[in-house]
């Protein structure tokens, strides 16, 4: 096993023990009337992976592969897999697009929690730091998860 996979069960099993025990710190949310209703255009999946695997460094919030996995067979931590996201996206709300789902997944992931999760477990600070050109990037690349 990698080191950064070991890593990453070590922060997830440390966010799950920190979100059990009602002890997550406070993240800044977005003020409202910032959030667009509309999903940015989407941007360069490649550069998207890249955010998806190293967005700490933007965002001081843990990386999205820290709590997401996105192959079959790997163990889930602390968020749901994305194995399939693409068609998930598409079905989860019939008033959304997939791009618009996983929008507002990003940047308010409270208003749509998938069964078995816990709301406050994803951070509430992507819509915050990311740019919308960033965010373009990271949709483009989850489109690409199916």
């Amino acid at each position: 096993m990698h080191v950064w996979r070991i890593l990453t069960l070590i922060l997830g099993v440390s966010l799950m023990t920190l979100a059990g025990c009602g002890a997550t710190p406070a993240e800044p949310e977005l003020p409202p009337g910032t959030l667009s209703s509309t999903p940015p255009p989407l941007g360069d999946a490649e550069q998207g992976r890249e955010l998806f695997v190293n967005t700490l460094a933007l965002t001081g919030s843990p990386n999205c592969i820290s709590c997401h996995v996105v192959e079959a067979g790997e163990i889930e931590v602390v968020g749901p897999a994305l194995v399939g996201l693409a068609s998930l996206a598409s079905q989860r709300d019939p008033n959304l697009t997939a791009e618009e789902y996983l929008y507002r997944s990003l940047v308010v992931p409270n208003e749509y929690i998938v069964s078995g999760y816990n709301a406050g477990i994803m951070p509430r600070t992507y819509g915050l730091y990311l740019s919308r050109e960033q965010i373009g990037d990271l949709l483009a690349y989850m489109l690409t998860l199916d």
